[in-house]
């Protein structure tokens, strides 16, 4: 979805995007925003994945790497071979990198020393976070949270393994009947759909299972408060002014989650291979009932992304092109 967002921004300053790689359950949506989809079937490691992206790009002209298996090899692959690179990274995993540009969004980026050639370019903080063309038009609204019921979004990303949307759903119809409206958000890869539109159902109060949302920024505009991963999709809610309960799910959301914490932001949980603390139940609910955070929460997330974070970045690789 990052990618969908700086690829707007791309053809948005005139230029041409494709997409290349293997994004099973995105490639509709990646179609659908009018970009050329190029599918691999073997990725890198094998070694037909830099044998195939050279191929299908030119010297000259920008390729933007975004998964964590792209090592530092196949960017130095990439840019030996004369083709423009930007690294998008979230943790300094990599041991080494190289690349022309180095992007990390996230609030923490500024404590990794990157070891990169020394003529890349760092892009790091909030400053530079990917959000998509419906969020940049957006604007945070000020919310009532003294009044009942609240709007509630849920949401755990694609896949949802450990089915947390419906831990956490069923601990707020216990804990809080009728006191919210609730829009849940299962991706197309969820393995609990069934189980999951079951507690759905059962939920008492308004509740509804949404799939494939098409304008995220409406759906956070309506959102009072957001029980997520602590994610790329921080940042949406942090434009929208959003309060978030938020479950770190694995290692490389613990800088993004404790960041929004310090912040003021957010109440976080670690939940890191599905396993958390006895006491998630009580900090959710303590979440949910906690008005004068969610009023200085509100206020404080929009000053950390702005939304325009992706023309930035696009404004700076075509200064260097």
């Amino acid at each position: 979805m990052r990618m969908i967002a700086l690829g707007q921004a791309w053809r948005d300053r005139g230029g041409t995007v494709r997409f290349l790689g293997s994004v099973p359950g995105m490639d509709m949506r990646i179609e659908e925003d009018g970009f050329t989809l190029v599918p691999l079937s073997d990725v890198h490691p094998d070694g037909a994945d830099l044998t195939r992206v050279l191929a299908e790009t030119s010297p000259g002209g920008w390729v933007v790497l975004d998964g964590y298996h792209f090592d530092g090899g196949y960017q130095c692959g990439l840019w030996s071979a004369g083709r423009r690179v930007l690294v998008l990274d979230d943790v300094c995993d990599r041991g080494e990198y190289c690349a022309d540009v180095l992007v990390n969004q996230n609030a923490d980026a500024r404590e990794y020393a990157y070891p990169i050639n020394g003529d890349a370019a760092l892009l790091l903080g909030t400053r530079y976070a990917l959000l998509r063309r419906e969020f940049v038009a957006a604007a945070p609204r000020a919310r009532d949270f003294s009044t009942r019921p609240l709007n509630l979004v849920v949401t755990f990303g694609g896949a949802d393994i450990y089915n947390w949307s419906g831990r956490v759903l069923e601990a707020v119809g216990a804990g809080f009947p009728g006191q919210f409206n609730v829009r849940v958000v299962a991706g197309a890869v969820n393995p609990h759909l069934k189980a999951l539109a079951e507690t759905v159902k059962g939920f008492p109060g308004e509740c509804r299972l949404l799939h494939s949302v098409g304008d995220m920024a409406a759906l956070f505009d309506w959102a009072d408060l957001a029980l997520s991963a602590a994610g790329s999709t921080c940042w949406e809610l942090c434009r929208m002014g959003v309060p978030m309960w938020l479950l770190i799910l694995a290692d490389n959301q613990m800088g993004i989650g404790t960041s929004l914490e310090a912040n003021g932001v957010a109440r976080i949980v670690d939940a890191v291979d599905g396993e958390a603390s006895e006491s998630w139940e009580r900090s959710l609910l303590g979440f949910l009932s906690d008005t004068p955070f969610h009023q200085t929460a509100s206020r404080a997330a929009p000053a950390m992304v702005d939304g325009r974070g992706a023309y930035r970045i696009v404004d700076f690789m075509l200064a260097r092109s």
